[in-house]
C-alpha cells in the first residue's frame, strides 16, 4: 500500500514539474537587465537615471504628469552616441524638452520626436516631461 502511495505522489510531481520548469525558464529568459541606474521620487519631481550599457533595447515608460509635477529622465551618453526620443500622448497635452551640455539636438518633422547626438566625451542628457493641467504619455528612448 505504501509503495502505491509513493508512486502516486511521484506521478503528481512529474505532472507538475515540467510546466513549472518551463514557466520558470520562460520568466528567467524574458528578464533582461534594467536600463534604470537610479530612481528618486520627490513631491513634485521624479528623477530616473538610465543607460544602455546593460540593455541595448529601447527604454519605454508609460506614466502621467500634470500641474507642478515634472518627470525627469536622465541618460548617460558617451561621444558618438545617438538617441531617439519619442513622446506618444495618450491623454491631455504632454510636452517634453531635452537639456544639458555636450550634445546636439535635431528636431524631427514630427512634433514629438527629437534626436540627440553626443559630441563630448561624456554627458548627461536631461529629458523633462510635463503637462498642464494633466496628461498621460508613453516615452520611448532608443539608442541608435
Amino acid at each position: 500500500m505504501m509503495k502505491k502511495q509513493i508512486h502516486t505522489v511521484i506521478l503528481k510531481i512529474k505532472r507538475f514539474a515540467l510546466p513549472i520548469f518551463i514557466c520558470t525558464l520562460t520568466l528567467f529568459l524574458s528578464c533582461s537587465p534594467s536600463h534604470i541606474l537610479n530612481y528618486k521620487e520627490d513631491v513634485s519631481r521624479d528623477y530616473t537615471y538610465i543607460d544602455f550599457v546593460r540593455n541595448p533595447e529601447p527604454f519605454k515608460v508609460t506614466s502621467e504628469v500634470g500641474g507642478e509635477h515634472i518627470r525627469y529622465i536622465k541618460i548617460l551618453g558617451f561621444e558618438g552616441d545617438k538617441f531617439l526620443v519619442e513622446l506618444t500622448q495618450i491623454k491631455g497635452d504632454v510636452m517634453f524638452n531635452l537639456s544639458g551640455l555636450g550634445f546636439d539636438i535635431k528636431k524631427c518633422p514630427a512634433n514629438n520626436i527629437e534626436t540627440a547626438l553626443v559630441r563630448d566625451m561624456e554627458t548627461i542628457i536631461s529629458i523633462a516631461v510635463y503637462a498642464h493641467p494633466y496628461g498621460e504619455y508613453t516615452l520611448t528612448i532608443t539608442k541608435l
